[in-house]
């Protein structure tokens, strides 16, 4: 059953790169012929770009109507608690014709479709009635002509509440006029998402997915694969996805924006100080998930983008940083399960796992919160100059630029194939500033402890440690302004 999975798979990668072959000579030439009718402004749509005669302004923007369509379902999926799929005579379509809303496109393949936070009255004839979320099981007995079934959905919306709105025009936020004018019980826009992160207002953008579970399915269950255990598997992976991580993003209030999660991966949008604890704990939440197997986890590419940043652009180079995470090779020789944040890859352990935001010194995530507590006045108690972080930043940007100058050249390995060290002035700099910096501190024995401390794991590893110690200081250089 193990081969067979895996000749399935390879046979849909290849049907995947063949779309459209089942049409006739004759299809394939109507369906590339160009349907625009070429420098129409008006009829262009602000949201898709494409170009329909049934173009109309809304509210200052142009929108298409199966883009407007598109919005009245996205808004009815916000609050769905059920999702009805009625099966109907199929109607006739003009294929020449520009096209319409999702409904009519159903309709022509002989479907129809219900959403509501209640459930739908029933049809005659024969439909299936899906439970989005947790219903009872009284909501769902079937019928001689009803299927019925769950199909967990992560819909997270950050909807803009009146309150929100009143924040938001009492911190001056600066809405453009070619947008929507803000309302209550919106979806929020992503700038209003940037400018609600701490700290420098930025859309964190994230991509995660499961490292090698095609392995996994096609090697995993061995000589005990059966049909029955491997769709145990696939579903166990998927309620994952569509069930748990709704649970986790809903911790995070409306600052967090699914584009899709399901099967083996996700990609959600939001403040990206959100973002990143949001990836954080799905990464932790797994491992007990999958009863701590070594061979099970995670990696995750994450961007900052700015409030009017090309979301397709964004997904792109998100792609590319979990791409670069998937690359990573640990000091064991293994592969993967790592993330990549602010354009450096580290392994989650490192980057940090721990349930608090507390401060320490034990990885990316602690060390970025103690220094943003350590520069920060607000707490009335000992603090240090903000230029810590400044003088830690460059340290991290001389050390990066050393090193991608050595990894280019091939002398970034010894001879053994090990990480060969790298020597350079933010070593005996960064010692330097942070031994001034304690003896300053000698009336503030609890923060100079701290930088003491910090100076002693940037000395360890031969002064491998900062990579990640850079990392943390730019981390939470972001946090503070």
């Amino acid at each position: 059953i193990s081969q067979a999975w895996q000749r399935l798979a390879e046979q849909l990668q290849s049907a995947k790169l063949c779309r459209f072959a089942e049409l006739e000579p004759d299809d394939q030439a109507w369906l590339f012929i160009p349907q625009e009718d070429g420098g129409n402004e008006e009829r262009q749509c602000q949201v898709c770009g494409v170009e329909h005669p049934g173009t109309s302004e809304s509210e200052g923007v142009r929108k298409c109507p199966p883009c407007r369509s598109y919005e009245e379902l996205g808004r009815d999926l916000r609050r769905a608690r059920f999702l009805l799929l009625e099966e109907v005579e199929p109607s006739a379509i003009d294929l020449a014709a520009a096209a319409g809303g999702y409904a009519p496109a159903l309709a022509a393949l002989g479907l129809r479709i219900t959403v509501g936070d209640r459930r739908p009255p029933i049809p005659p004839g024969r439909a299936t009635l899906l439970a989005l979320d947790d219903a009872p099981v009284d909501e769902l007995q079937p019928q001689p002509h009803l299927a019925v079934g769950r199909r967990f959905l992560v819909n997270t919306a950050p909807v803009l509440s009146e309150a929100g709105l009143a924040d938001l025009r009492r911190d001056h936020y600066p809405e453009d006029p070619d947008d929507e004018p803000l309302r209550a019980g919106q979806v929020k826009p992503f700038s209003v998402l940037a400018w609600e992160s701490q700290g420098i207002q930025r859309l964190g953008v994230l991509r995660m997915d499961v490292d090698n579970l095609g392995r996994l399915f096609a090697e995993g269950l061995g000589e005990r694969a059966t049909l029955a255990r491997v769709a145990s598997l696939s579903l166990a992976v998927s309620l994952y996805f569509e069930g748990w991580v709704a649970q986790i993003a809903r911790e995070y209030g409306e600052r967090l924006y699914s584009i899709y999660s399901g099967g083996d991966d996700l990609f959600f949008v939001g403040a990206w100080d959100a973002v990143v604890e949001f990836a954080r704990r799905v990464r932790a939440d797994f491992t007990p998930y999958v009863a701590h197997h070594p061979g099970l986890h995670l990696s995750a590419g994450m961007v900052l983008a700015g409030r009017k940043y090309p979301l397709a652009q964004a997904a792109r180079e998100a792609g590319s940083a979990e791409e670069q995470a998937k690359r990573y090779q640990h000091a064991d020789g293994r592969r993967k399960d790592a993330v990549s944040f602010l354009g450096a890859v580290q392994p989650w352990q490192r980057f940090g796992l721990e349930a608090e935001c507390a401060g320490g010194v034990n990885s990316v995530h602690a060390l970025a919160h103690l220094l943003l507590d350590m520069v920060d006045p607000s707490g009335g108690g000992a603090h240090v100059p903000k230029s810590l972080l400044g003088n830690l930043v460059q340290l991290y940007d001389q050390y990066l630029e050393a090193y991608e100058e050595r990894r280019q050249a091939g002398r970034d390995l010894n001879r053994a194939g090990a990480p060969q060290a790298l020597w350079g002035p933010w070593m005996w700099r960064g010692v330097y500033m942070l031994s001034r910096m304690a003896d300053r501190l000698k009336g503030q024995p609890q923060v100079q402890r701290q930088v003491q401390e910090l100076q002693r794991n940037l000395e360890q590893e031969e002064f491998r440690n900062m990579d990640w110690i850079g990392l943390a200081a730019r981390w939470a250089e972001l946090l503070s302004r």
